[in-house]
């Protein structure tokens, strides 16, 4: 453990913090119980983050890269706009089923954070890091595709995020996946109308 860097203890202290936080909920999560989990000595964590809180805010951003990152893989695989956008939302109905106890947590910090007036920031940061990585995933899907969106992509961001938790939520409580992939396709529907076939006059196509 001596060998390792303060970087890579903190990640290992935040994937071991992910791991018990989606398994007992993050008020039943104590510092003790993450650096057990990491195998570490409780003396490590007070030298890798200042506080509890300091590592939550760091698990509500690693969550959310990873969410995003894996819906992003499907920018990869070549397709025309209308499959590059029903891909997209599939993969992140892969990342949903494949980790729902993690995306369940999401919504759990959100919450402790709203009652945390110490952790109050780290909600508008969470929801403001959610709604970039939508606009973000937005121009790379109309730059890959070669399509630009009919509203503007800050709104749009933020409608499909509004749609997709809802939808989330709705699944994790009830584990209903015909009704939630029906929901999905409406996402897909609503996205792929509002892919135009081309930028509007006067405006380039983004470079690939």
């Amino acid at each position: 453990m001596a060998r390792m860097t303060v970087a890579e203890r903190r990640t290992k202290l935040v994937d071991a913090a992910v791991l018990v936080m989606s398994r007992e909920g993050v008020a039943r999560t104590t510092t003790r119980a993450v650096v057990a989990e990491a195998g570490m000595q409780i003396g490590v964590f007070h030298y890798c983050f200042r506080s509890k809180d300091d590592l939550m805010h760091e698990v509500m951003e690693v969550i959310t890269e990873r969410g995003f990152d894996a819906v992003s893989a499907a920018l990869l695989r070549p397709a025309d706009p209308a499959q590059l956008i029903a891909g997209t939302v599939d993969a992140y109905w892969r990342h949903l089923t494949e980790r729902p106890e993690e995306v369940q947590l999401t919504y759990e910090l959100t919450q402790h954070a709203l009652r945390e007036p110490s952790m109050r920031a780290a909600a508008q940061k969470q929801y403001s890091q959610y709604a970039a990585a939508m606009e973000q995933l937005l121009l790379d899907l109309g730059r890959t595709g070669g399509f630009e969106w009919r509203t503007p992509v800050d709104v749009l961001a933020r409608l499909v995020l509004a749609m997709v938790r809802g939808i989330t939520m709705q699944w994790l409580v009830n584990r209903d996946d015909a009704m939630a992939r029906r929901l999905l396709e409406e996402v897909v529907a609503h996205l792929q109308r509002e892919a135009s076939a081309a930028p509007p006059a006067g405006r380039s196509t983004p470079a690939r």
